[in-house]
Protein backbone atom coordinates (compact mmCIF):
# COMPACT_ATOMS: atom_id res chain seq x y z
CA UNK A 1 0.00 0.00 0.00
CA UNK A 2 1.55 3.32 -1.03
CA UNK A 3 1.51 6.51 1.01
CA UNK A 4 -1.31 8.09 -0.96
CA UNK A 5 -3.49 5.01 -0.51
CA UNK A 6 -2.80 5.06 3.22
CA UNK A 7 -3.78 8.74 3.43
CA UNK A 8 -6.96 8.16 1.43
CA UNK A 9 -7.92 5.15 3.52
CA UNK A 10 -7.14 7.07 6.68
CA UNK A 11 -9.39 9.97 5.73
CA UNK A 12 -12.17 7.63 4.67
CA UNK A 13 -12.09 5.70 7.95
CA UNK A 14 -11.78 8.85 9.98
CA UNK A 15 -14.73 10.60 8.39
CA UNK A 16 -16.91 7.49 8.32
CA UNK A 17 -16.12 7.07 12.01
CA UNK A 18 -17.11 10.66 12.72
CA UNK A 19 -20.36 10.27 10.84
CA UNK A 20 -21.28 7.01 12.56
CA UNK A 21 -20.43 8.25 16.03
CA UNK A 22 -22.26 11.54 15.54
CA UNK A 23 -25.33 9.87 14.07
CA UNK A 24 -25.53 7.36 16.91
CA UNK A 25 -25.15 9.79 19.78
CA UNK A 26 -28.38 11.35 21.03
CA UNK A 27 -28.83 14.34 23.28
CA UNK A 28 -27.93 13.96 26.94
CA UNK A 29 -31.64 13.62 27.77
CA UNK A 30 -31.70 9.99 26.55
CA UNK A 31 -28.07 8.90 26.83
CA UNK A 32 -26.01 8.56 29.99
CA UNK A 33 -22.96 10.65 29.06
CA UNK A 34 -19.66 9.61 30.67
CA UNK A 35 -16.78 12.03 30.21
CA UNK A 36 -13.33 10.52 29.77
CA UNK A 37 -10.17 12.64 29.64
CA UNK A 38 -7.45 11.38 27.32
CA UNK A 39 -4.34 13.05 28.74
CA UNK A 40 -1.01 13.24 26.90
CA UNK A 41 1.73 14.49 29.23
CA UNK A 42 5.51 14.57 29.65
CA UNK A 43 7.24 12.05 31.92
CA UNK A 44 10.42 12.66 33.88
CA UNK A 45 12.30 10.24 31.59
CA UNK A 46 11.56 12.47 28.58
CA UNK A 47 8.90 10.19 27.10
CA UNK A 48 5.20 10.84 26.70
CA UNK A 49 2.68 9.44 29.14
CA UNK A 50 -0.88 8.52 28.17
CA UNK A 51 -3.71 8.19 30.68
CA UNK A 52 -7.49 7.88 30.63
CA UNK A 53 -9.31 9.39 33.60
CA UNK A 54 -12.88 9.96 34.75
CA UNK A 55 -14.83 10.47 37.94
CA UNK A 56 -14.42 7.37 40.13
CA UNK A 57 -18.19 7.03 40.71
CA UNK A 58 -20.79 7.98 38.10
CA UNK A 59 -24.58 7.88 38.45
CA UNK A 60 -26.48 6.60 35.40
CA UNK A 61 -30.17 6.04 34.69
CA UNK A 62 -31.62 2.61 34.04
CA UNK A 63 -32.93 1.77 30.59
CA UNK A 64 -30.80 4.33 28.72
CA UNK A 65 -27.67 3.75 26.69
CA UNK A 66 -24.26 4.81 27.94
CA UNK A 67 -22.23 7.11 25.70
CA UNK A 68 -18.61 8.19 26.11
CA UNK A 69 -17.25 11.69 25.48
CA UNK A 70 -13.48 11.37 24.95
CA UNK A 71 -11.93 14.74 25.75
CA UNK A 72 -8.38 15.31 24.50
CA UNK A 73 -6.04 17.12 26.91
CA UNK A 74 -2.69 17.38 25.15
CA UNK A 75 -0.32 18.70 27.80
CA UNK A 76 2.94 17.35 26.38
CA UNK A 77 5.62 19.61 24.92
CA UNK A 78 6.36 16.93 22.29
CA UNK A 79 4.54 17.12 18.95
CA UNK A 80 4.10 13.39 18.36
CA UNK A 81 1.18 11.69 16.67
CA UNK A 82 -0.32 8.75 18.60
CA UNK A 83 -2.74 6.16 17.20
CA UNK A 84 -5.36 4.46 19.36
CA UNK A 85 -8.43 2.26 19.22
CA UNK A 86 -10.92 2.51 22.12
CA UNK A 87 -12.63 -0.41 23.85
CA UNK A 88 -14.86 -0.89 26.90
CA UNK A 89 -16.15 -3.74 29.04
CA UNK A 90 -19.70 -4.69 29.86
CA UNK A 91 -20.65 -3.66 33.41
CA UNK A 92 -18.89 -6.03 35.81
CA UNK A 93 -20.43 -7.07 39.13
CA UNK A 94 -17.48 -7.49 41.51
CA UNK A 95 -17.76 -10.67 43.55
CA UNK A 96 -17.01 -10.35 47.27
CA UNK A 97 -14.61 -12.76 48.94
CA UNK A 98 -14.90 -12.91 52.74
CA UNK A 99 -11.70 -13.68 54.61
CA UNK A 100 -11.29 -15.27 58.03
CA UNK A 101 -10.38 -11.92 59.62
CA UNK A 102 -13.72 -10.37 58.61
CA UNK A 103 -12.11 -8.38 55.78
CA UNK A 104 -13.28 -8.53 52.19
CA UNK A 105 -11.62 -7.89 48.83
CA UNK A 106 -13.03 -7.35 45.35
CA UNK A 107 -12.59 -10.19 42.88
CA UNK A 108 -13.27 -8.77 39.41
CA UNK A 109 -15.38 -10.94 37.15
CA UNK A 110 -14.34 -9.75 33.68
CA UNK A 111 -16.79 -10.32 30.82
CA UNK A 112 -14.17 -9.15 28.33
CA UNK A 113 -13.54 -5.98 26.39
CA UNK A 114 -15.66 -5.21 23.34
CA UNK A 115 -14.20 -5.06 19.85
CA UNK A 116 -12.23 -1.79 19.84
CA UNK A 117 -13.42 1.30 17.95
CA UNK A 118 -11.06 3.48 15.92
CA UNK A 119 -10.72 7.02 17.29
CA UNK A 120 -9.01 9.98 15.61
CA UNK A 121 -5.22 10.25 15.86
CA UNK A 122 -3.94 12.25 18.83
CA UNK A 123 -1.46 15.02 18.24
CA UNK A 124 -0.52 18.49 19.42
CA UNK A 125 -2.84 21.07 17.93
CA UNK A 126 -0.91 23.20 15.46
CA UNK A 127 -3.56 25.50 14.02
CA UNK A 128 -7.05 26.41 15.15
CA UNK A 129 -8.72 24.55 12.31
CA UNK A 130 -6.63 21.37 12.45
CA UNK A 131 -9.15 18.75 11.36
CA UNK A 132 -7.69 15.98 13.53
CA UNK A 133 -7.89 17.91 16.78
CA UNK A 134 -11.04 19.95 16.10
CA UNK A 135 -13.22 16.82 16.27
CA UNK A 136 -12.40 16.23 19.92
CA UNK A 137 -14.29 15.65 22.16
CA UNK A 138 -15.00 12.46 20.24
CA UNK A 139 -18.32 10.76 20.93
CA UNK A 140 -18.72 6.98 21.15
CA UNK A 141 -22.07 5.29 21.74
CA UNK A 142 -21.78 1.96 23.53
CA UNK A 143 -24.23 -0.93 23.61
CA UNK A 144 -24.35 -0.77 27.42
CA UNK A 145 -27.91 -0.28 28.70
CA UNK A 146 -27.98 -0.58 32.51
CA UNK A 147 -31.21 -2.11 33.83
CA UNK A 148 -30.65 -3.25 37.42
CA UNK A 149 -31.74 -0.28 39.53
CA UNK A 150 -29.79 0.12 42.74
CA UNK A 151 -26.83 -1.93 41.57
CA UNK A 152 -23.20 -0.81 41.41
CA UNK A 153 -21.01 -2.03 38.57
CA UNK A 154 -17.45 -1.55 37.40
CA UNK A 155 -16.68 -0.53 33.80
CA UNK A 156 -13.23 -0.89 32.24
CA UNK A 157 -12.09 1.26 29.30
CA UNK A 158 -8.90 0.61 27.34
CA UNK A 159 -6.81 2.07 24.55
CA UNK A 160 -4.98 -0.21 22.12
CA UNK A 161 -2.01 1.65 20.62
CA UNK A 162 -0.44 1.33 17.16
CA UNK A 163 3.08 2.38 16.20
CA UNK A 164 2.26 3.81 12.78
CA UNK A 165 -0.60 4.97 10.58
CA UNK A 166 -0.62 1.86 8.39
CA UNK A 167 -1.01 -0.59 11.29
CA UNK A 168 -3.58 1.75 12.86
CA UNK A 169 -5.71 1.83 9.74
CA UNK A 170 -5.51 -1.93 9.23
CA UNK A 171 -5.96 -2.74 12.92
CA UNK A 172 -2.81 -4.85 12.91
CA UNK A 173 0.17 -5.25 15.29
CA UNK A 174 -1.42 -3.18 18.01
CA UNK A 175 -0.51 -3.17 21.70
CA UNK A 176 -3.70 -4.42 23.40
CA UNK A 177 -4.78 -2.55 26.52
CA UNK A 178 -1.80 -0.20 26.39
CA UNK A 179 -3.86 2.17 28.57
CA UNK A 180 -6.43 0.87 31.09
CA UNK A 181 -8.86 2.77 33.31
CA UNK A 182 -11.84 1.68 35.40
CA UNK A 183 -14.67 3.41 37.23
CA UNK A 184 -17.96 2.51 38.91
CA UNK A 185 -21.50 3.26 37.80
CA UNK A 186 -24.48 3.44 40.14
CA UNK A 187 -27.77 2.61 38.40
CA UNK A 188 -30.62 4.93 39.34
CA UNK A 189 -34.29 4.84 38.41
CA UNK A 190 -34.95 5.95 34.85
CA UNK A 191 -37.99 7.97 35.92
CA UNK A 192 -36.02 11.17 35.46
CA UNK A 193 -36.41 10.72 31.70
CA UNK A 194 -39.85 11.84 30.58
CA UNK A 195 -41.65 11.37 27.31
CA UNK A 196 -41.11 15.06 26.54
CA UNK A 197 -37.34 14.54 26.60
CA UNK A 198 -37.31 12.26 23.55
CA UNK A 199 -34.42 13.57 21.39
CA UNK A 200 -35.13 15.15 18.03
CA UNK A 201 -33.09 13.36 15.37
CA UNK A 202 -32.20 14.62 11.89
CA UNK A 203 -30.16 13.66 8.84
CA UNK A 204 -28.15 15.65 6.29
CA UNK A 205 -27.82 15.11 2.55
CA UNK A 206 -26.01 17.07 -0.18
CA UNK A 207 -26.58 17.51 -3.91
CA UNK A 208 -25.71 17.85 -6.75
CA UNK A 209 -22.58 15.74 -6.48
CA UNK A 210 -20.43 16.35 -8.48
CA UNK A 211 -20.95 20.07 -7.94
CA UNK A 212 -20.29 22.76 -10.54
CA UNK A 213 -21.07 26.11 -8.92
CA UNK A 214 -23.11 25.37 -5.78
CA UNK A 215 -24.10 22.68 -3.30
CA UNK A 216 -27.49 22.23 -1.68
CA UNK A 217 -27.58 20.86 1.87
CA UNK A 218 -30.87 19.29 2.92
CA UNK A 219 -31.50 19.03 6.66
CA UNK A 220 -34.36 16.60 7.36
CA UNK A 221 -35.91 15.77 10.73
CA UNK A 222 -36.37 12.02 11.14
CA UNK A 223 -38.32 12.48 14.38
CA UNK A 224 -41.99 13.39 13.66
CA UNK A 225 -42.68 17.02 14.50
CA UNK A 226 -46.00 18.52 15.47
CA UNK A 227 -44.99 21.97 14.21
CA UNK A 228 -42.11 23.54 12.26
CA UNK A 229 -38.92 24.32 14.18
CA UNK A 230 -37.35 27.71 13.55
CA UNK A 231 -34.35 27.02 11.27
CA UNK A 232 -30.89 28.02 12.44
CA UNK A 233 -27.77 28.62 10.32
CA UNK A 234 -25.48 25.74 9.55
CA UNK A 235 -21.68 25.94 9.80
CA UNK A 236 -19.77 24.47 6.85
CA UNK A 237 -16.02 23.83 7.07
CA UNK A 238 -14.33 22.68 3.86
CA UNK A 239 -11.15 20.58 3.69
CA UNK A 240 -9.31 19.26 0.65
CA UNK A 241 -8.58 15.57 0.09
CA UNK A 242 -5.44 15.85 2.26
CA UNK A 243 -7.42 17.14 5.25
CA UNK A 244 -6.12 20.71 4.84
CA UNK A 245 -8.49 23.51 5.80
CA UNK A 246 -9.82 25.52 2.83
CA UNK A 247 -12.63 27.77 4.08
CA UNK A 248 -15.38 28.17 6.65
CA UNK A 249 -18.93 29.46 6.08
CA UNK A 250 -22.07 30.14 8.11
CA UNK A 251 -25.02 29.48 5.82
CA UNK A 252 -28.60 30.63 6.37
CA UNK A 253 -31.57 28.57 5.18
CA UNK A 254 -33.22 29.22 1.84
CA UNK A 255 -36.36 27.05 2.04
CA UNK A 256 -38.16 25.54 5.04
CA UNK A 257 -41.14 23.26 5.58
CA UNK A 258 -42.35 21.17 8.53
CA UNK A 259 -39.70 18.44 8.31
CA UNK A 260 -36.82 19.78 6.23
CA UNK A 261 -34.70 22.85 5.53
CA UNK A 262 -32.55 23.64 2.50
CA UNK A 263 -29.22 25.49 2.58
CA UNK A 264 -27.26 26.60 -0.50
CA UNK A 265 -23.52 27.22 -0.55
CA UNK A 266 -21.46 28.68 -3.40
CA UNK A 267 -18.63 26.39 -4.58
CA UNK A 268 -17.19 28.56 -7.35
CA UNK A 269 -14.13 29.36 -5.19
CA UNK A 270 -13.07 25.71 -5.23
CA UNK A 271 -10.84 24.24 -7.92
CA UNK A 272 -11.75 20.87 -9.41
CA UNK A 273 -11.10 17.98 -7.04
CA UNK A 274 -12.39 16.06 -4.02
CA UNK A 275 -13.36 17.86 -0.80
CA UNK A 276 -14.71 17.02 2.63
CA UNK A 277 -17.54 19.22 3.86
CA UNK A 278 -17.84 19.22 7.64
CA UNK A 279 -21.44 20.22 8.48
CA UNK A 280 -22.17 21.36 12.04
CA UNK A 281 -25.75 21.88 13.17
CA UNK A 282 -27.24 21.72 16.68
CA UNK A 283 -24.02 20.18 18.00
CA UNK A 284 -24.10 17.31 15.52
CA UNK A 285 -21.27 16.81 13.02
CA UNK A 286 -21.76 15.24 9.60
CA UNK A 287 -19.00 14.94 7.00
CA UNK A 288 -19.81 14.65 3.30
CA UNK A 289 -17.45 13.89 0.42
CA UNK A 290 -18.06 16.32 -2.44
CA UNK A 291 -16.53 16.30 -5.91
CA UNK A 292 -16.09 19.69 -7.54
CA UNK A 293 -16.00 19.76 -11.36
Amino acid sequence: MNLQSIKSTFLLLLFVGIGIASAQMHSSSSVNIINLDLIISDRLNGEQGVTLTSAPEIDVYAGHTIGFNINLKYQSSLANTRYFWFGYSKPIKDARLSLTNQQAIDIPVDDGITAPIIIPPVRKKKVSKDILTSIYPFKVKSDIIPTQIGQRFRVIVVLDEYDNAKDYLLGENGKPSAVVHSFYINVLSGAAFTQESTPIEFSMSTYPNPSIDHLTIQHTYTTPLSAPIQPTPIKVIIYNDQGIFISEHTVASTTTNVNSTLYRIDTTHLVAGTYYFKLIHDGKITVKTVIKQ
